[in-house]
């Protein structure tokens, strides 16, 4: 008998994106026209609630895109307005530490919410629970799930019972059998201590038409990527591609931990007054939140 897949439960008019390239040095920033992500999620639930599985998967994977593209433009737009404060302020003959940092908290608060503006329009904070949904990717619960549920509203064949029935599966519907795989995958590399998500990737590697090099993340760590593969080559002795694979993974890296400082400051940034009074507490919410950047950059699926 085929294994049934383990149902993934809830706790508790949208229009298609216009985009376009607009950044000749980051490609993958774009300017959007359409719903933020938390409203696209929200009516994603809905449809989810209301069983309309193939609206939900449109809904999520629509989500799911805008907030990649909203982390980029802001990763973007503070690292621009950062040169920015960098040129401008090289000619400075008098030279205050204090004084500085509060200009540039100030000027990059200021520069960078215009620049976001331009590529995203005007946006509502997202509330921390639904940003936090996004960051430990339960969304791709939701997404998973609403997959394999689309396959089913078919009446497809995914657990056949008799003989002859695989030969029947539509392309379309392998199709989505791989797309959810990858789906609980990718949750789980945060949620490694969920073991209905782990048992649904098992469920899914059964599922004619998947295989187990076909199953991979949605949301890559580069640089772990480049080193484990390095580490691979290097075992191999293929010396010159392992050399280049490590300098490769400390590139990535690198950029990786930029991000994630830069991001400090427009999270951090956005819960204060940004007052001479109140610079002293954005300052050490800053430095708090850099300090977890290695430690989250070398977390793998889920653990350090």
């Amino acid at each position: 008998m085929s294994p049934r897949l383990i149902f993934w439960l809830t706790l508790a008019g949208f229009s298609v994106p216009f985009l376009c390239a607009d950044v000749q040095d980051r490609p993958n920033v774009v300017r959007v026209k359409s719903a933020a992500y938390d409203e696209l999620f929200a009516d994603g639930i809905q449809a989810y609630r209301a069983e309309k599985w193939s609206e939900a998967v449109e809904l999520f994977e629509k989500a799911i895109a805008d907030y990649r593209n909203e982390k980029e433009v802001k990763i973007h737009c503070r690292l621009r307005c950062r040169e920015r404060y960098r040129a401008s302020s090289s000619h400075n003959v008098i030279s205050d530490l204090e004084l500085d940092y509060y200009r540039y908290t100030i000027y990059s608060h200021k520069c960078s919410q215009q620049c976001r503006e331009k590529y995203l329009g005007k946006r509502t904070k997202v509330s921390a629970k639904v940003r936090r949904d996004f960051e430990t990717r339960l969304t791709y619960g939701y997404l998973q799930f609403s997959y394999y549920k689309s396959i089913l509203s078919k009446n497809s064949a995914v657990t056949p019972t008799r003989p002859g029935t695989n030969s029947q599966i539509k392309e379309t519907e392998v199709g989505r059998s791989i797309d959810a795989a990858r789906a609980a995958y990718t949750c789980t590399e945060t949620q490694p201590q969920d073991q209905t998500m782990a048992d649904n990737v098992k469920v899914y590697k059964k599922m004619p038409g998947v295989t187990e090099a076909g199953i991979y993340s949605l949301e890559p760590t580069l640089h772990q990527e480049s080193y484990f593969n390095s580490a691979r080559l290097y075992e191999e002795e293929q010396w010159s591609d392992a050399i280049q694979g490590f300098e490769d993974a400390l590139k990535e890296y690198y950029t990786a931990y930029d991000s994630c400082k830069i991001m400090c400051e427009e999270e951090r940034e956005n819960n204060k007054i940004l007052s001479r009074s109140g610079l002293f507490g954005v300052h050490v919410d800053v430095l708090e939140c850099r300090t977890r950047c290695p430690d989250q950059l070398r977390k793998v699926k889920g653990f350090m």
